[in-house]
C-alpha cells in the first residue's frame, strides 16, 4: 500500500507483541502446577482460531481429531508438553481434541485472558494452529508456528513476515480455493481444502520448525 506512495518499507521489521511481566508469571505459576517447566519442549495446540466466524468457524477448522493425532505423534516422537488453547466458546471442541488423545495434556482452553494466553505461548517452542488471531499473535511473540489454511489465502492473512520459523499448510490443488473473499466464502459441507490435509504432512511440518525453535534457543 506504501508503494505507489514511494515510500520505502523495510520488510525485515516484524511485527512484534509484548506479554506484561504480571501475565508471564501467571504462565510460569499455571504450567509449573501442572508440572511444566521452562526445560520442557512446550508445544501449543489451537484448535480452533478465534471468534471472528461465528457459527461458521467449522468451515476453517481442521478437524479435532487429527489435531488429537498429531499430539500424540509429536509426544512419541519427541517428549513434548502439549498446551491446549481457546476461548471459552472453544471449550468443547477442546475438550473433545484432548479427550481424543492417548497422551495426558493440558487444556487451559476458556481458562486465560488474551494477555495470559499471549503469555503461554511466549513460553512455547512452537505453536500449531488453524488461521486466525492466535497465529498471529504466536508469530509477533517470535515463536515458531504450523499453520493450516482452508478456505482463506495465506498470501493475504499468512504470518508476516515470512520465515523459515513459520510453516504453512493449505491446498493449491483445490480448485475452488481460497473462497474467502470480500468476507464471504463457500460453505461447503465436504471441505476437501482442509479434509485432504493429513496428519503426517503437518506432522512433517511441526517436527522442522520444533527442531528450528531447538536449535536456536
Amino acid at each position: 500500500m506504501l508503494g505507489p506512495l514511494r515510500i520505502e518499507v523495510d520488510r525485515t521489521i516484524a511485527p512484534r507483541v509484548y506479554v506484561s511481566s504480571r501475565d508471564s508469571e501467571w504462565a510460569d505459576k499455571e504450567l509449573g502446577a501442572h508440572g511444566i517447566t521452562g526445560k520442557d519442549a512446550v508445544v501449543g495446540m489451537i484448535c480452533g482460531g478465534g471468534a471472528s466466524w461465528g457459527v461458521d468457524a467449522r468451515y476453517k477448522r481442521w478437524d479435532r481429531n487429527k489435531f488429537a493425532a498429531l499430539a500424540d505423534k509429536l509426544i512419541e516422537a519427541h517428549g513434548v508438553k502439549i498446551v491446549l488453547l481457546g476461548d471459552e466458546k472453544e471449550s468443547e471442541l477442546v475438550g473433545d481434541a484432548r479427550r481424543m488423545m492417548k497422551s495426558p495434556s493440558l487444556d487451559l482452553s476458556g481458562k486465560t485472558t488474551v494477555g495470559q494466553m499471549a503469555a503461554v505461548i511466549s513460553k512455547c517452542k512452537m505453536v500449531i494452529t488453524n488461521d486466525g488471531g492466535p497465529l498471529h499473535m504466536a508469530s509477533g511473540l517470535g515463536v515458531g508456528t504450523v499453520s493450516i489454511f482452508g478456505p482463506v489465502d495465506e498470501k493475504t492473512y499468512g504470518p508476516y513476515p515470512e520465515s523459515d520459523k513459520h510453516i504453512v499448510i493449505s491446498r493449491s490443488d483445490v480448485a475452488c480455493r481460497p473462497c474467502y473473499k470480500s468476507f464471504r466464502y463457500n460453505k461447503c459441507e465436504d471441505r476437501a481444502c482442509l479434509d485432504s490435509i493429513t496428519v503426517a504432512e503437518v506432522c512433517a511440518a511441526a517436527q522442522k520448525v520444533l527442531k528450528k525453535s531447538i536449535t536456536d534457543n
